[in-house]
């Protein structure tokens, strides 16, 4: 399914973007969710970039946000296989971005970009510890942006679901 074109508006709070980071060095990676209209950040560990395992690491960082998930757009890698499973315990709607399109998740391409100045293509995730991923996550949701008069991500959320924000999911 094609994404409606309303998302790219981000007039609309709950739209999500998805992704994968993987490492040169190791078999771990981190999935990566922002919210395109506030730029809320949320990462994940995947010992194993597998669908299951990516599909199981999407649920548990979403359902905090479970009433605030519209819908959620991936690339076309394998490990987004098990998107019914998500789409239905998420009760959203799941998009892919067209092959070769990666400006269709611009906000998520952006946003592991920020992470990749914390943790480059050459290092090994496994060798991040998740108090690391954590600080990262709370780093970028507490980063004033331009775009939004100079708040940041975390602004946007009531206090339960800032603690999540900054502090990940326990």
């Amino acid at each position: 399914k094609q994404r409606p074109s309303y998302v790219e508006s981000r007039k609309t709070r709950g739209h999500w973007e998805g992704d994968t980071i993987i490492s040169r060095k190791d078999k771990q990676a981190l999935v990566t969710l922002v919210e395109r209209k506030t730029g809320l950040v949320l990462i994940g560990r995947l010992n194993q970039r597998t669908a299951s395992e990516t599909r199981d690491m999407i649920i548990k960082l979403l359902t905090p946000f479970k009433k605030m998930v519209k819908s959620i757009t991936f690339d076309n890698g394998t490990e987004f296989n098990y998107h019914h499973a998500i789409e239905h315990y998420l009760n959203t709607t799941v998009y892919f971005a067209e092959p070769y399109k990666s400006r269709q998740r611009g906000t998520n391409e952006n946003t592991n970009g920020l992470i990749r100045q914390f943790i480059p293509k050459s290092a090994a995730i496994s060798l991040v510890d998740d108090k690391q991923i954590k600080k990262i996550q709370y780093l970028l949701n507490t980063r004033p942006r331009k775009r939004h008069k100079f708040k940041s991500p975390a602004d946007f959320y009531s206090k339960e679901l800032r603690r999540i924000a900054l502090h990940g999911v326990i």
